[in-house]
């Protein structure tokens, strides 16, 4: 276990004060909105100040906005947080047996669910997810957490010995609570926590930083890839399933052969689509081509077919069935065993036809 007093004396601390105290303000007003928004289904009040006209004076007046962040009770980011903090700044010497408590997960692993997948309560008993408590409701009212039951194994199986902390998120748009702006700002406060934990500890973490998305989700992972590579920490593995653009470009995306583009901080980037879909979904009785599409500068594209994969059909629903092709779930589990062992070799070129 990590022991900050074996790093430093009394004095050495005094000395990094100032860097802590920073932390403890940004991390004490992050778990006091947090306490907040859990009881105020995930709102905050701030305060707005509005002009009247271009010379007129501020008027200031309270607001309810969604907050977005980690959820304060988070145990490691707490014990980290109340282990060095006391009343908004830095304790004259930290807390050993807190911060003893406070070591950050080997994987931290945000899952982004389909449109219509998210589903917090079961996401919340059944498989642990930090960033919920169950209230947050479900994606279109009825949350089919198909991501979820096509990711989850392989990451329970392969992670669980050395331990994750899941993160679970929806992707439609039409929720306000815990998209991807709320996993944004998590992944960065956890970055603040890690380095924070790593400037004190004679134990740097190695956490791995997993981004896995599925369908829209696949898009959301996207954009979260960037927002990281913002504060130049990139994910060691994203892993795509069948990404498609969100609704209110879905009209659009016909006219671009490719889905977003692998960020520069990103390890590696892998991503399996389908392009044989009728009817996986509908709208007013319009049966919707729902196709991913190739990721500029991935590390591996696989396009899956019925050719080479069992489950997909010349033309079908395989927009749903592609998450669970034999493909996918070899490249999953591959992929997340090859974080550990980098010179694991994933063997794309097999015929997966023949393993059924």
């Amino acid at each position: 276990m990590s022991d900050v007093s074996a790093i430093y004396t009394a004095s050495e601390f005094l000395n990094q004060r100032a860097s802590i105290s920073q932390f403890c303000d940004r991390a004490n007003e992050w778990a006091r909105q947090s306490e907040e928004a859990v009881v105020n289904n995930g709102r905050m009040t701030v305060l707005r100040t509005r002009r009247l006209g271009p010379r007129g004076s501020g008027h200031t007046q309270e607001a309810e906005v969604y907050y977005r962040g980690c959820r304060y009770d988070i145990e490691w980011m707490q014990s980290l947080r109340e282990s060095l903090c006391l009343s908004g700044t830095a304790r004259p010497s930290p807390d050993t047996d807190l911060f003893n408590q406070s070591n950050p997960p080997n994987n931290i692993v945000f899952l982004f669910d389909g449109a219509g997948g998210f589903e917090a309560e079961q996401a919340h008993r059944w498989y642990n997810a930090v960033n919920l408590d169950g209230s947050e409701g479900a994606d279109w009212n009825f949350g089919h957490m198909m991501g979820m039951d096509a990711i989850w194994p392989s990451v329970e199986e392969v992670l669980g010995g050395e331990g994750y902390q899941l993160h679970y998120h929806n992707s439609s748009g039409f929720m306000r609570r815990e998209n991807v702006d709320s996993a944004s700002s998590c992944a960065k406060q956890m970055s603040e926590y890690i380095d924070i934990y790593n400037s004190l500890s004679s134990e740097q973490a190695d956490t791995k930083w997993i981004a896995l998305g599925f369908s829209n989700g696949g898009d959301r992972v996207l954009e979260i890839e960037d927002e990281l590579g913002e504060i130049d920490r990139g994910f060691d593995l994203v892993f795509t399933i069948d990404p498609i653009t969100q609704y209110g470009d879905f009209i659009f995306s016909g006219l671009t052969n490719t889905i977003g583009s692998r960020n520069e901080r990103t390890g590696r980037f892998v991503n399996f689509y389908q392009q044989n879909d009728l009817g996986s979904h509908e709208v007013f009785g319009i049966e919707l081509q729902l196709e991913g599409k190739p990721v500029r500068r991935a590390d591996v594209n696989y396009l899956v077919t019925h050719e080479n994969n069992p489950n997909l059909v010349p033309q079908g629903q395989n927009h749903t069935l592609i998450p669970f092709s034999p493909a996918v779930q070899y490249g999953l589990r591959c992929e997340l065993e090859k974080l550990r062992d980098p010179d694991l070799n994933c063997n794309y070129a097999q015929n997966f036809m023949q393993e059924q």
